[in-house]
Parts: structure tokens; C-alpha cells; sequence
């Protein structure tokens, strides 16, 4: 599996103030809190309360957005690269500095800033055993926001409902305070909480893939001309073909999952190179990425309306390889458990599939 593994080792320095300007300060009685920590200037850790959405990008020599984020991808870096800090605490820090941009206003750098480091946070606290519920809701209430802001609802709604029921998941640690401010995040998401009592209970898939730079802004370029229709497609039940009489084009989820029609939404786009003759391996990789997020999006749509979908069997016959590849660099793509089990009956005979790390009970968690 091309899984996050991240090591820790055990902390031996000596405990510094971190300053004001940190995210992770904290103060008590007007002090502020001394902690085993990090020496942020020494490691060159950007965690500052400055606005990356304020940094013009107009002038000539301004950061682009994805300049901007890549110092966000190197902040990430550097907390998880340090070794004297224990696991979970990277995660902390990943959250918190999250919770930051989400506090920087309404620009998508923010958002797409907050993402990376929630994403993050969250593949980390998967991976964490024993599993921390309280943590985990906190990471996908914010999450849900996120997805909710970044218009990709279905996902915002998936992020809710785990949210939902880890806190139910044990009477004993129910937090009234929480199921409220769920059931208000999923009114705003045009009265999805009717349909979250009707949803089956998840099983989290505990397997995480590497949710980077190139995912994020690819996802976000792809989801009004791609994933949407994906997920009207699905949720009209136009199933895998659909073509209108007076039309004639096609509105199934096949015309827009389709690796030509990618391709060309791809280009229109401006997100694939030039090429010559034949197809660059760059290009190749992109491609195969956006399908995966299709792959996503369709997933997403059909544990929304709670019903098995003729797309999974026509589409698994279709991409075999494709969905191999998902298993083993994005498992977190297949959203559930009973997604799993639909694509595990429809891929009967392949090994590969069948004996990898996705099958296994140690990889779910069941409410």
C-alpha cells in the first residue's frame, strides 16, 4: 500500500514558550503555556497568523496560489519530519493550523490551505490506535466545512454523517453540544439531515492515501464540468448510460467518467501539457488522477441514496487496472465498507484485489 507512514520517536528536549504568533499558543491566567515542543525558528516552521490569501499575486514575482501552497505543503513537511515530536502532536499541530486559515476569510487559497492540513491531521488519527473518537469528530466537522465551502457537497455531507456517528458511538461520551451543531451543518446542506437517520450505518474505511498538492487543486478545477454531473447522474438514477431522445449525448455516468471525455475536459482546462505524438507520462498521470476522483464522486453519490448501482458492476468491467491502482494509492476513495464489498463481488477472481490490505476487518471501523 502507498500508505502516510509516519514514525515518531520519544521527546528529550527541553520544553521552550512558544510565542504569540504561533497558532499553538496558548495562555492560561494571561501567561503564556510553556509545553515540550519544538523550537520553530531553529526548524523554519511557517506557522504564523499571517493571511496567505493577502500575498498579491498579481505583481510580477508574487506567489501564484499554487506557489502559496506549496509553502503550505513545506510547513506540513518540516512538523511531520520532526522527531521530537510524538505522533498524535504533529496531528495537533496540522488541525490547529487548519483552523487558521479557516479563520483568514473566504479566499479559496484558505480553503485549499485548510484542507491540506486537515487531510493531513485526519490521516494521521487513522492510522493512531487506540482510535481517538473525539478527535476524529472534531477533524471531520471541520473537514465538512471545508468540502461544504469548497462547493463539493456530497463530501462535506460524508464528512457530517462520520462525525455524526462517532459520537454516537459510545452513549458514555455522547455530546449533545455536537449533535447540535451537526444537525444545524446539515440543514444548511439543503435539509440533509432528513436523509442521515435513513442512511445506513458507515464503516470507515481506516486506509488513507496521500491527499497532496496536485489532488487538492485538481479536484477543485474538475468539480463543477466533472463530479458534479457525476453525482446528479447517479442520484436521478440515470445509471451508467443514459442518452437523451432529443439530444442525443450522453448523461449517464459513463459519458463523464470516460477517460476521452476527461481527457478533453482536461485540456480545456489548460491541466494538460502539450504533447507531439504520443501522450506524456504527466499527462498520463493527471488523467488517471481525475478518473480517480470521478471514481470518488461516484461512490459518494450512491451511499447517499442508499441503493446498490448498475455503474459499479459496468465500470469495474470497464477499469479493472483503475481500480487496483485506487485500492493502492487512494483506498479512502472507495468511502465505505459496503462500497468495498459491492467492487470485492464484482472483482471476484482477481488475487490482487481480493488478498490486499482493503479486505482486511483491521481496516475498517464499524459503528
Amino acid at each position: 500500500m502507498k500508505l502516510n507512514t509516519i514514525t515518531s520517536s520519544t521527546n528529550t528536549n527541553t520544553a521552550i514558550t512558544i510565542s504569540n504568533s504561533s497558532p499553538i499558543s496558548q495562555s492560561q491566567g494571561g501567561e503564556r503555556r510553556t509545553q515540550d515542543s519544538i523550537d520553530f525558528t531553529k526548524n523554519n516552521i511557517p506557522l504564523t497568523n499571517r493571511d496567505i490569501a493577502s500575498i498579491d499575486t498579481s505583481k510580477p514575482g508574487q506567489h501564484t496560489n499554487e506557489e502559496k501552497l506549496k509553502l503550505v505543503i513545506e510547513m506540513i513537511d518540516v512538523v511531520l519530519k520532526v522527531t521530537n515530536y510524538p505522533l498524535y502532536s504533529a496531528a495537533d499541530i496540522l488541525f490547529l493550523q487548519g483552523k487558521t486559515f479557516r479563520c483568514q476569510g473566504d479566499a479559496l487559497i484558505n480553503h485549499l490551505s485548510s484542507l491540506l492540513c486537515f487531510e493531513k491531521s485526519l490521516s494521521i488519527y487513522l492510522a493512531v490506535k487506540p482510535i481517538d473518537h473525539t478527535k476524529l469528530i472534531e477533524i471531520y466537522i471541520e473537514l465538512g466545512h471545508v468540502y461544504k465551502d469548497l462547493k463539493d457537497i456530497n463530501k462535506a455531507f460524508d464528512c457530517y454523517k462520520k462525525a455524526y456517528w462517532l459520537n454516537g458511538h459510545d452513549l458514555s461520551k455522547y455530546n449533545v453540544k455536537i449533535s447540535h451543531q451537526l444537525s444545524s451543518a446539515m440543514k444548511s446542506l439543503h435539509n440533509y439531515h432528513v436523509i442521515l437517520d435513513a442512511n445506513p450505518r458507515p464503516c470507515m474505511i481506516l486506509l488513507y492515501g496521500e491527499v497532496d498538492l496536485n489532488l487538492v487543486l485538481l479536484k477543485q478545477k474538475i468539480q463543477t464540468v466533472l463530479l458534479d454531473p457525476i453525482a446528479y447522474a447517479i442520484e436521478k438514477d440515470y445509471g451508467w448510460s443514459y442518452i437523451r431522445s432529443f439530444t442525443g449525448s450522453e448523461c449517464g455516468v459513463k459519458g463523464y467518467i470516460n477517460r476521452d471525455y476527461v481527457k478533453t475536459k482536461l485540456k480545456e482546462l489548460g491541466e494538460l501539457e502539450k504533447e507531439e505524438k504520443e501522450e506524456t507520462e504527466k499527462n498520463k498521470k493527471k488523467i488517471e488522477l481525475a478518473q480517480m476522483l470521478c471514481f470518488e464522486a461516484m461512490n459518494l453519490a450512491i451511499l447517499k441514496i442508499k441503493k446498490s448501482n448498475a455503474a459499479v458492476s459496468l465500470f469495474t468491467k470497464e477499469n479493472r487496472d483503475l481500480i487496483i491502482k485506487i485500492e493502492n494509492e487512494h483506498p479512502e476513495f472507495f468511502v465505505d465498507k459496503s462500497i468495498v464489498d459491492d467492487y470485492k463481488n464484482e472483482m471476484s477472481g482477481s488475487k490482487t484485489f481480493s488478498q490486499s490490505a482493503l479486505m482486511k476487518t483491521a481496516s475498517f471501523l464499524q459503528f
